[in-house]
């Protein structure tokens, strides 16, 4: 094991022996979600809202394990067992009486502690909770229903970025998937949402399609969802990674939580927890080929998603804006 690996693991469970913070947030009405689709930079965005906010982080507390409830909703942690690329459906009017309310109200009331939740734990005493989660976008119209004083960020980030970015991650032997099987089981997401796209879905073939699709499907679901909701917030990745000024909107609607510029300012150059080297930045550096480019302009377009992946490009820089972040 790399020294690297070792540090990783040891600084890890240092901070769930002792994370030193003290949360005195009670109610999910204390908790903000940031959510997005994998690398579409939910980490970086998380921590700058945390920090703006002096809020407590629990790293994707949503995993789901082989038997459909959220493991971390559990007072012993989680099993080895679970399904890491799933995402869960949860229909917006199934209320109360849906089997995972309960362990949803245990997470949004910062209720879960394990190495993986306390991964971007600081210490510090807090009274809000920021929720950093990568699987939530299936049921974020839920989430909003049932918990209408949960404050929820949804990050969008073009898809040819964030196929990238997980194909990148990938080659450092991460675990970045899509089951076409997870989606097609789940009848209810197929009667609300997906059905004219069952063909689409069925005849994903090869990993760039799959991550196509992935993206596709949670980037609407979330977005149609959350549309006209005053408790959410869609953002776009390239425009708060291209300039300071676009968190205005962001500070707005955190208005009421005595967001500071300051902190805020301050960590916006600071890399990605999830990122191994190197700040956000307006470029990634794009190597997909161009048939990838084409499969995934394919996909989005059969989705109907090809205006909102044009407005998730990076903006245009004037000459006298200077260089782009690095």
């Amino acid at each position: 094991m790399s020294f690297m690996r070792v540090w990783f693991h040891a600084r890890r469970a240092a901070r769930f022996v002792w994370p030193g913070y003290v949360d005195l947030g009670e109610s999910p009405d204390d908790t903000i979600v940031v959510a997005g689709t994998a690398r579409s930079g939910t980490t970086w965005i998380g921590d700058v809202v945390a920090r703006a906010t002096n809020s407590r982080i629990i790293f994707e507390p949503f995993l789901v394990d082989r038997h459909g409830g959220f493991a971390m909703s559990r007072p012993r942690g989680f099993p080895a067992r679970l399904k890491r690329n799933y995402q869960l459906y949860l229909p917006t009017n199934s209320g109360p009486l849906d089997y995972h309310f309960g362990q949803m109200e245990r997470i949004l009331r910062g209720q879960v502690r394990s190495f993986w939740s306390e991964m971007q734990a600081r210490p510090g005493i807090f009274r809000h909770r920021v929720i950093k989660e990568i699987r939530a976008n299936l049921f974020l119209g839920y989430l909003a229903e049932n918990w209408p004083r949960t404050a929820i960020v949804l990050v969008l980030r073009h898809p040819s970025h964030v196929i990238h970015s997980q194909l990148a991650k990938i080659r450092e032997g991460w675990r970045f998937d899509w089951n076409k099987t997870d989606v097609l089981s789940q009848e209810a997401l197929m009667r609300d949402w997906l059905a004219p796209f069952e063909k689409t879905i069925a005849q994903a073939q090869g990993l760039v399609e799959r991550l196509a699709n992935k993206w596709c499907i949670e980037t609407y679901v979330a977005t149609e969802e959350l549309r006209g909701r005053r408790n959410s917030l869609v953002v776009s990745y390239a425009e708060l990674a291209g300039q300071t000024a676009s968190w205005t909107k962001v500070a707005q609607f955190f208005a009421t939580l005595d967001w500071s510029a300051d902190a805020c300012e301050a960590a916006i150059p600071v890399r990605s927890y999830t990122t191994a080297r190197g700040l956000p930045s307006r470029d990634p550096g794009m190597t997909l080929d161009v048939a990838a480019q084409i499969a995934i302009g394919r996909v989005v377009e059969e989705y109907g998603l090809t205006e909102l992946s044009r407005s998730l490009e990076y903006p245009q820089r004037r000459p006298d804006e200077g260089p782009s972040p690095s």
